[in-house]
């Protein structure tokens, strides 16, 4: 057994190791969760991509519920971390958000209402 730190006390010391125990256990189940994506049976609630202009790859977190638009995203250095990431996400129970339009499409549209 691992001797405890001498920066912590007993208490902070026996909470930090459940939190690593918990952290492996939700670890195992996003390698799960990405398995059955990987076999098809399941989805990711969030899109990414490799951009090869700036030759990385994204997240899209926020979408513009109007034309589909890109309003938010995570840049992150590999197409593994970004399914790992989106993995996490989903298993925390996040979801690509779709509330608001994009500046230009919420202007289009307002602009072809009051045209007529």
């Amino acid at each position: 057994m691992l001797s405890k730190p001498t920066f912590m006390d007993i208490s902070m010391y026996e909470k930090a190791i459940r939190l690593v125990r918990d952290w492996k256990i939700i670890d195992k189940k996003i390698d799960q969760f990405m398995a059955t994506v990987e076999r098809g049976e399941s989805r990711y609630p969030f899109d990414y991509y490799y951009d090869k202009e700036s030759g990385s790859w994204f997240i899209i977190t926020e979408m513009c519920n109007a034309g589909g638009c890109t309003l938010e995203e995570i840049k992150v250095e590999s197409k593994e971390a970004a399914k790992r990431i989106v993995a996490q996400k989903t298993m925390f129970g996040e979801k690509m958000r779709t509330e608001r339009a994009c500046f230009a499409c919420y202007s289009e549209i307002y602009f072809l209402q009051n045209e007529e």
